[in-house]
Formats: structure tokens, C-alpha cells, sequence
């Protein structure tokens, strides 16, 4: 990776991938093993990043020193060995991007030389990775770095790219970390960051790792994230299935949408089971999963099987006519209520259990804010549930009111 202009950056650095093994009064012992990073230096200030609700860290911490100089030493001598264990360091700085795009919508047989080729017009490149299945086909994105700021605001200047008259999307960097970024979804309750990051940690060093959890009702949510700091880790972890964390085979998912295809007015017969064997003609289909009785969304592995698929249109399915579409960035909800005045002690299970009275309750997400009660987005499985849901004039959970309104996302 090329080294970025030091002059304009910030004197901190940004360390990631520490297991902070030791337990006991997690807090002040994580703390003083960053501050190892004083052999160097001594820095302005150190920071461990740990989640509010647990106290558990998120593998990643910031160290500002005096100096760039002083920096710069630290950086040389990056990986460290902090308590027996591998932790990298880079510049860390929240005003300025790094460097790189993120080239989307890439065909499978793309090369490295092609895409060095087609950006070098541009400036020069320090690297080029492309991320690629096991298969060793693209799976439609890659990241390109430059040498300079100034060259991939050049890039980015001269939209529309394209290769072979095909345009293509480019970002900056910012997308790298979605894109590289899996959901891990049901997970055990008990499962913990700790326990996650054990597991994907062993396929290549991440960026971040987290166990969402609900802070008021100190419950997990069972589910989480995973960033990879490289496309080799991504692309491990994600052809080494099934993954069983804590006892339990729990279920991957792409952070970003790009491979996904909305399946909508599924016959009610549909199951995930014949969607997927329909739309694998197309190619690889990760998973498939139903929202609600007449919705699916199949996740290709490329972007190439997704422009084939939506170019088969029209599709019949268990002797019913299906659209496709490209997933949308914020998925609609079909059949919701948004649930507002809802007080701390109140949890997801809670709520679930309060309106499945009224049909299947499909999901449930409580949003908190620091100075108004909580509001909650709450999915059914029917319109018919919602209907019944809104008769009744007042709700009331454990001798709070609640105000229940028909979101504006459903339906028309």
C-alpha cells in the first residue's frame, strides 16, 4: 500500500486486531496495554475503544503522539507484538479519505493488469485487489489505491469509467469497509465480541468486530458484524461454510446489498427452497430468504449472475409469475407498525410477544435516544395482521401506553 502526504495528516495512529486477552478489570488492564506503545514515544493520549453496554473492547484503539516524527517511528515498526500477540497500526484520520476506490460491477474474468491499465491514465498505482470467490472469479468489485489524494480526486473527476463499454461504479474508500464487512446473524444470546472475534480472527486480521446489543435491555440482539482489513480474510470466511459459534450454526450475510435480488408476489406455496433451485440456473446463489409469504431475496455470488438474472425477467415459479429487482439500499418493510412511547425497561421480546397475538410478528427493532423514550419498528408476516393490530384504539405493555401508527413503508 502506498504511504499517504504526512504533512496534512493527523499525529494519531489507529491500531486494530489486539485481542486484549486478559479479563480481569477489563478497562484499566486494556488500557495500560496499549499504552506498551510507549517505547516509542510518549503519546498525548490513549484510547481504548470499548462497547458502553458490556464493557468489552472492539479490538481497536488510538494512540495521538506529540509529533509526526514520532508517529512515523511507531508506523515503521508496524506489525508490533503487544502481550505476545500481532497488532497493525496505520494513520488514522476522520477528515480525509484514503487514497483508493471501490470499482463496481466488474465482469468475473477481470484481471489485475486491466484495471491497472484502464486507471494508470489517472496517476500511479500502488495496489490493486480484486475480490474474487472460490472459484478465483470476481465477485464484481475491487479496490484500487493511488500514490496520492490528488490522483484519485483526477479518478474521480473524469466519470463515466468504462470497460468494454460497460460504465462502471466507483466510490472512494468509504465503501471498502461495507464491502468487506459480513452480518452474522443468529448467533446464541450468550455469545459475546470476544467470542466472535476468536472465530473469524483465525482467517486474517479485522478491522472491527461487534455483538449489537440492546443497552437498555442489556440483551444481545444475536447478531453482529465483522470487518476484514483484506479481501484474502473476506474471501476465506465466507467459502469455509457452515461456520458453529458457541455450539450453534449461525447464518452469514453480506453487510452490503450489491449481489442481492428483491423476489416479490411469490405464491403462497413458495418456499426458499424452490426459489433458490430457480434462480441457481442463473448462477452461484449464496442463500435465500423469504420476508413474509409472498417476498424473497436471493443473494448472488457476482455481479454478473445479478444482471443475468434480472435480464431472464420475466420468472415463473411454482406456476406463478415473479418479479426481480435490484434490492434497495433501506428494504421496505411490508406489513409495519412504528411503535413509539416506549418505555426503557420494555425489550424487543417484550413487544414481540405483546402484538403476536395479531398475527406472526416477522421482526423487531427498538430505536432508543438519549433524551426521548424509544420508537420500534415492528414487521408482520400480512397486511391482515396490521389491520387487526390498528382496530384496537389502545395498546398498553406493562401499564405503558403505547402509540402504534401503520408505518408509511407498507404497501399501497
Amino acid at each position: 500500500m502506498c504511504s499517504l502526504n504526512v504533512n496534512v495528516l493527523t499525529k494519531q495512529i489507529f491500531t486494530a486486531a489486539h485481542p486484549f486477552s486478559i479479563l480481569h478489570n477489563r478497562r484499566l488492564v486494556n488500557y495500560i496495554s496499549l499504552k506498551k506503545l510507549y517505547t516509542f514515544s510518549v503519546p498525548s493520549s490513549c484510547k481504548v475503544v470499548l462497547e458502553r453496554a458490556t464493557g468489552e473492547p472492539y479490538y481497536y484503539g488510538a494512540v495521538n503522539f506529540p509529533t509526526i516524527e514520532e508517529r512515523e517511528k511507531v508506523l515503521s515498526s508496524s506489525p508490533l507484538t503487544i502481550d505476545g500477540e500481532t497488532v497493525h497500526t496505520k494513520v488514522y484520520s476522520k477528515k480525509l479519505p484514503a487514497s483508493a476506490l471501490c470499482v463496481s460491477g466488474l465482469p468475473e474474468n477481470i484481471t489485475e493488469e486491466v484495471l491497472i491499465n484502464l486507471y494508470s491514465q489517472f496517476g500511479t498505482i500502488c495496489a490493486v485487489s480484486v475480490s474474487r470467490n472460490s472459484e478465483n472469479k470476481c465477485r464484481g468489485f475491487a479496490f484500487v489505491q493511488f500514490s496520492s489524494l490528488e490522483e484519485l480526486y483526477t479518478a474521480l473527476c473524469c466519470k463515466p469509467h468504462k470497460l468494454h463499454s460497460n460504465e462502471l461504479d466507483v466510490t472512494t474508500k468509504g465503501r471498502i469497509s461495507r464491502e468487506l464487512t459480513l452480518r452474522i446473524s443468529d448467533l446464541q444470546a450468550e455469545t459475546r465480541t470476544t467470542d466472535l472475534y476468536r472465530f473469524y480472527a483465525k482467517y486474517d486480521r479485522l478491522d472491527q468486530c461487534i455483538v449489537k446489543r440492546d443497552r437498555m435491555a442489556k440483551k444481545s440482539k444475536k447478531f453482529g458484524y465483522v470487518a476484514f482489513a483484506t479481501t484474502q480474510g473476506f474471501d476465506d470466511a465466507l467459502n469455509e461454510q457452515p461456520h458453529v459459534i458457541n455450539g450453534k450454526q449461525v447464518t452469514l450475510n453480506y453487510a452490503s446489498t450489491n449481489f442481492t435480488v428483491r423476489i416479490q408476489n411469490l405464491s403462497a406455496n413458495s418456499t426458499c427452497e424452490s426459489v433458490q433451485q430457480y434462480f441457481s440456473r442463473f448462477g452461484k446463489v449464496l442463500w435465500c430468504n423469504k420476508d413474509g409469504a409472498r417476498v424473497a431475496y436471493v443473494t448472488f455470488d457476482t455481479m454478473q449472475q445479478v444482471e443475468t438474472a434480472l435480464k431472464a425477467s420475466p420468472h415463473i415459479i411454482d406456476d406463478t409469475k415473479v418479479t426481480a429487482s435490484t434490492q434497495e439500499k433501506e428494504v421496505a418493510p411490508s406489513f409495519g407498525l412504528v411503535i413509539r412511547a416506549i418505555a426503557d425497561r420494555i425489550g424487543e421480546d417484550r413487544l414481540t410477544d405483546y402484538f403476536s397475538k395479531y398475527g406472526a410478528v416477522t421482526s423487531c427493532e427498538i430505536y432508543r435516544q438519549r433524551y426521548s423514550k424509544a420508537m420500534a419498528f415492528l414487521n408482520f408476516d400480512s397486511e391482515e395482521a396490521v389491520n387487526k393490530a390498528i382496530k384496537k384504539k389502545k395498546h398498553g405493555v406493562d401499564g405503558h401506553v403505547l402509540d402504534v401508527q401503520i408505518s408509511k413503508l407498507n404497501k399501497v
